[in-house]
């Protein structure tokens, strides 16, 4: 039974995860999952926690892309949103994935990097 319900958007609770899915008729777009400390799924093969790396997981097979939407002067407006994608292909069946940070992961490696440069 869903936890939330509107037109092309679902939420489920798996477990400790909170699964939220988009649709389009009767076929799903997207979906997102909440990483935290009592949500740590496995995903192709690597288990995502909250301090997981995108260099953890672009080390497993190097086919990744990193994504910065700003890195610096972003304003006030929205805060940087830093992520790391990997394209659809018959070998995934056609299903991309992203990784995304939350903006205190993101303000913690972009303070740690003004520190070292």
């Amino acid at each position: 039974m869903p936890r939330e319900k509107s037109a092309g958007h679902l939420a489920f609770e798996l477990g400790s995860c909170t699964v939220y899915y988009w649709s389009a008729g009767s076929r799903i777009t997207g979906f997102t999952v909440d990483v935290g400390p009592s949500c740590s799924p496995t995903i192709r093969g690597t288990r995502i926690g909250p301090r997981t790396t995108f260099g953890k997981i672009l080390n497993r097979d190097n086919l990744g892309q990193f994504t910065a939407d700003c890195i610096y002067s972003c304003g006030n407006a929205a805060d940087p949103v830093v992520g790391l994608t990997y394209r659809a292909s018959h070998a995934t069946g056609f299903i991309s994935v992203q990784y995304s940070t939350s903006a205190d992961q993101s303000d913690e490696a972009i303070e740690l990097w003004e520190r070292e440069v």
